[in-house]
């Protein structure tokens, strides 16, 4: 899974209205070799969001979750000059090397206006679960397997 957050900032006073968030995706196989990520501990983050699935239908499927964790309309925001607005983003794939885009369709004072969110210049890549990774955690300047992590007081890995 992906997870960015989207900031808004208004120049002046304006309304704004986000429509129908659009997500472009290129699927191609994961390249071979080893997959590893290092997962981060804490408490689980219930965010409002736009909540991405790259497999559900033929093209990525965007849905608006409220902090209630149901499906909800995209807000409509008004915003005075200088206030900001952010938004999650949490985009999933269960297969693939996925590469894609966030196309954030806007309606500003009247206007449309479509606004891409890239990974600076780059499309942000998203791996499906299928990547047959394992996952590793950070333990004193090694990575460990989860299965072998050290727990207690015991010296005994």
């Amino acid at each position: 899974m992906t997870k960015l957050q989207v900031t808004i900032q208004a120049k002046k006073d304006v309304s704004v209205v986000i429509e129908n968030v659009r997500v472009r995706n290129r699927r191609t196989l994961i390249p071979k070799g080893v997959s590893v990520w290092c997962p981060a501990g804490g408490a689980e983050l219930r965010a409002r969001r736009f909540s991405v699935d790259l497999d559900e239908f033929r093209s990525p499927t965007v849905y608006f979750v409220g902090a209630n964790d149901e499906i909800e309309a995209p807000p409509a925001l008004t915003l005075a000059a200088g206030e900001i607005e952010r938004f999650h983003v949490w985009v999933r794939a269960s297969s693939g090397w996925n590469e894609w885009v966030l196309e954030l369709p806007l309606l500003v004072e009247g206007r449309r206006v479509s606004v891409p969110i890239k990974d600076g210049r780059k499309r942000f890549v998203t791996v499906g679960d299928d990547h047959g990774g394992r996952e590793l955690f950070r333990q004193d300047e090694r990575w460990i397997p989860r299965d072998q992590l050290f727990h207690g007081d015991s010296t005994d890995p």
